[in-house]
């Protein structure tokens, strides 16, 4: 269920001691303060989702949430994530309507133990993705559809995401062209 950004006043989070799941929807920049600040968010929250729709100059941070496994982060295209970090033991990741830069996608290859990564209608700043280095140690799936402004994903060495399951490339409705796909055998036997 989602909550209106209104209700999430300092006051009022602090007394839902219990909550697992948090959902809000307009998002403000204050709100973004509450929860990137190290209380009054619930210490048992497990999973959150933000719907961001207003464009903010607030930074979030998630680092001092420990307990959240589960992020989502909905935004729109022309929406750059200003994200300074995410939770430490984040294991699923949700970005939608976003916009993916350089730094966004160094931050997420280096989350220790993030294990499913999905990215749905973002909006890219290069063209490439390389995925190749010493990246996603833990990720088991990626799942990229829609991706506007991206043509080629590249990872060419076995040393990335050495625990990955699947691999799901799927092309949005408008298809202005064709993503290339250069990776090595081992993950090219991985794709969905």
């Amino acid at each position: 269920m989602w909550v209106d950004d209104k209700f999430c006043e300092p006051r009022l989070l602090h007394r839902l001691i219990n909550l697992r799941t948090l959902c809000i929807k307009d998002v403000s920049g204050s709100t973004i303060k509450i929860l990137s600040a190290l209380s009054p968010v619930p210490k048992a929250l497990e999973v959150l989702k933000l719907r961001i729709f207003k464009n903010t100059s607030e930074q979030i941070n998630l680092s001092s949430h420990p307990n959240i496994v589960e992020l989502g982060l909905f935004g729109f295209s022309a929406m750059l994530l200003n994200i300074e970090a995410f939770p430490p033991n984040l294991v699923k990741l949700n970005l939608v309507g976003l916009m993916v830069d350089g730094h966004l996608l160094a931050v997420l290859k280096k989350l220790p133990k993030l294990r499913i990564l999905t990215l749905l209608r973002c909006s890219h700043d290069a063209e490439k993705m390389d995925l190749s280095g010493d990246s996603f140690p833990q990720l088991e799936v990626l799942h990229i559809e829609d991706a506007r402004g991206l043509s080629e994903i590249t990872c060419m060495d076995d040393m990335s995401m050495p625990k990955l399951k699947k691999l799901l490339l799927v092309q949005g409705p408008i298809i202005y062209s064709p993503i290339s796909l250069r990776v090595s055998e081992r993950l090219a036997m991985l794709r969905i």
